[in-house]
Parts: structure tokens; sequence; C-alpha cells
């Protein structure tokens, strides 16, 4: 089913200094704090498609998933880097007698 929307649109500059130039962008908020030089402020209507079986409890199920698996990969990956710096403190050196 097709769907239509307003939206703002902030339209902004920023140097490239790779390449000496200046890369342009579209958000959908004033990025001007960040560093980003605001142009314009554009209303745009915006065409889209959602099916009809659309549920958007779905979705945000979907999204809260992979946040958590996320989150889960990251707190693992903390987990092992402890643990490694716990073993390598409990390590006893062998040294040999000379």
């Amino acid at each position: 089913m097709k769907h239509t929307a307003e939206i703002t649109v902030y339209i902004h500059a920023q140097r490239d200094y790779c390449t000496d130039g200046i890369k342009f962008s579209a958000n959908g908020c004033d990025m001007s704090q960040y560093g980003y030089t605001l142009l314009e402020e554009k209303q745009v209507s915006v065409e889209f498609d959602i099916a009809n079986d659309f549920s958007i409890d779905a979705e945000e199920i979907k999204a809260m998933r992979a946040e958590q698996k996320r989150i889960q990969a990251d707190a693992q990956m903390y987990v092992t880097r402890l643990e490694e710096r716990i073993q390598s403190l409990l390590c006893i050196e062998h040294k040999a007698a000379a």
C-alpha cells in the first residue's frame, strides 16, 4: 500500500579534507552543532510502500531483538577481555634455573 509523508529535510555541506572538495548531505535534523554547515531546510513529500500486513509491533520487536543481540555480543567481548587480563595477572611465570 502506498503512503505519503511530509518531512523536513536539512541540507548540509561539509568540507572534505581528503579530496579538498565539499560533501553535501540531507538529514532529518539540523547537524550544524556537529561541524556541518546548514544550507537550507526544506519540506518534501516522500512516497513509500508498506505491506498490507505491516505491524509496527512486529517491526519494533525485530529491532529490539537485534539491539539485544548487539548488546550481548558487546558484553561478551568485554567479559572475555577482562577474563584474559585476570588470567594474565594470575599466570605464574616459569623461570628456568640458571
